[in-house]
Formats: structure tokens, sequence, C-alpha cells
């Protein structure tokens, strides 16, 4: 097989993952497991904190701005959105007093659960077949390959699900600017 044709089948399994883990069937997933209705974009911020959470240390606001590929405003609209929701909550940093780190609530640490059981469940399902041994295999080289950043293509390092999926999207004008005339 060439390399052309092998990366070629790679790039349209990644992308029939990336679908199959979208937001809206996750979304239906994750209800399915509360037995609740829920927002899906407050999925993705939630499953944002609880990914950028480490042991001491809680993402702001621009931490989510990059693991969403989104902009800081957006970003912001969507944290003030999901605090209201009752799912997160604004600590206070010792650090730095102009920080803004996240957590989440106790109704967030439960939705987060519902999401990891919900693509758990997902994944069981789809590696049913599969042997003990290629499953570890294929964990292996998936975690090698998502670990890998390619600086050919503008990946920075981004961490974000966007990062392994697509390019970060860009606004462009869609009008000329017009000369100014004195």
């Amino acid at each position: 097989m060439r390399e052309e044709s092998t990366l070629r089948d790679i790039e349209r399994a990644i992308v029939r993952i990336a679908r199959s883990m979208g937001r809206r069937d996750m979304g239906r997933l994750v209800e399915r497991t509360l037995g609740s209705r829920i927002d899906v974009s407050f999925l993705q911020l939630i499953g944002a904190v609880d990914e950028l959470t480490e042991p001491g240390e809680a993402p702001t606001i621009k931490d989510i701005a990059r693991w969403l590929d989104v902009h800081h405003s957006r970003a912001s609209r969507l944290v003030k959105d999901t605090i209201r929701a009752g799912f997160l909550m604004r600590l206070a940093s010792q650090e730095d007093a102009r920080k803004s780190p996240l957590a989440l609530s106790e109704k967030g640490r439960e939705i987060a659960e519902a999401i990891h059981a919900a693509r758990t469940k997902h994944l069981a399902a789809r590696l049913h077949g599969f042997s003990k041994s290629d499953r570890r295999t294929f964990a292996q080289l998936l975690g090698r390959f998502a670990a890998s950043k390619s600086e050919a293509h503008g990946n920075t390092g981004q961490s974000g699900p966007a990062a392994a999926v697509a390019p970060s999207p860009r606004r462009h004008r869609t009008r000329p600017r017009r000369k100014r005339t004195a």
C-alpha cells in the first residue's frame, strides 16, 4: 500500500471517529446516562474543565479558550452561562487576583462522570470483538499519535480536541475594506 493511500485511510478513520464522538451523539448518550436533558454547549465546557484540571491547578478562561479553540470572549460567555446553570464555579487565585480559576461544581462533577461513562460505553461497543492484545496496541498507538505534534501544519502544541481533528477556524472579512478618502 502506498504511503499516500495509507494516510488517506487514516484520515478517513479519524474523521469517522470524530463524527461518532461528536457533540450531539455524545450529548444524547450523556442525557441517557443522566436520565435528564442538558444543553450540549455545557458538555464541552464541563469536559474541558475536567480535562484541564490538575492537582493544585485549576484552569482559567484563557486555558478553556485554547482548549476549545475559540476566542477568549466566546469562552468567557460560555463560562458565564455554565456558571449560571450551576455546573461551574469561580475560585479565588492565591497567586494572582486577576486570574479567575474555574472548578466543577457538584452538579458539574456528576455531568463529567456521565461524560466519561458515555464515552467508555461508546468505545467499549466500538471495540467489541477486538482482542485484549489489539486493544492494548490500539491504545498505545492512538496515545502516541494524540501526543505527537506537527509543526509542519501549524500545530503549535495546542492540546484540545480541535487540534487533532481540524485546523483552527479563522474569521475572514466577507467584504473588502473601503478605501478612506481624504
